[in-house]
Parts: C-alpha cells; sequence; structure tokens
C-alpha cells in the first residue's frame, strides 16, 4: 500500500502507529482509490 514502508512483520510491529498507517480518512482499511470515490459520491449528493 502507498504510504506505507515494506518491511518484515517483525520490524513493523516495532514502529510507531503513525508510521504503521496511512494518513488519511479510514486509515489504510480502504484504498486510496475507493475514499476519493466516496468522498464524490458525498459531494454530489
Amino acid at each position: 500500500m502507498q504510504g506505507i514502508p515494506h518491511k518484515r512483520s517483525t520490524e513493523l510491529r516495532k514502529l510507531s502507529r503513525s508510521k504503521r498507517t496511512v494518513a488519511r480518512a479510514y486509515g489504510g482499511s480502504k484504498c486510496h482509490e475507493c475514499v476519493r470515490n466516496r468522498y464524490v459520491f458525498l459531494i454530489n449528493y
């Protein structure tokens, strides 16, 4: 996923939470296109 460093799972556990997730709505649980489409949908209605 864009914005998250490529590391092994043991190395990822050592990182702080802010470095393990992306700084956008839904925090990386949805892809950037899904989030963008959701905002476009909300703005249009």
